[in-house]
């Protein structure tokens, strides 16, 4: 079930994405595949076609993939 408010609120492309986390876009389209809540549209394979589709992708649905990426005190010096 997505979000009712995601048509609200902004919605970014891949390469928006891939700036803003340091990643190429390959990355963000594999982070975002199968992920509920990112809209998909383009034209379908046809024949021997290759299959265009193009995602936009929710911020409720970046901020979901980004909290579960993030593993916590990675790097970080322990404050006594």
């Amino acid at each position: 079930m997505t979000d009712p408010d995601s048509f609200v609120q902004p919605h970014y492309r891949v390469k928006d994405l891939a700036a803003m986390w340091g990643l190429s876009p390959a990355a963000i389209r594999r982070l975002f595949r199968n992920q509920p809540g990112v809209l998909r549209y383009g034209r379908p394979k046809k024949g021997h076609q290759r299959e265009y589709v193009s995602i936009r992708i929710p911020q409720s649905v970046a901020q979901r993939v980004y909290r579960a990426c993030v593993v916590p005190d990675l790097g970080q010096p322990r404050m006594p």
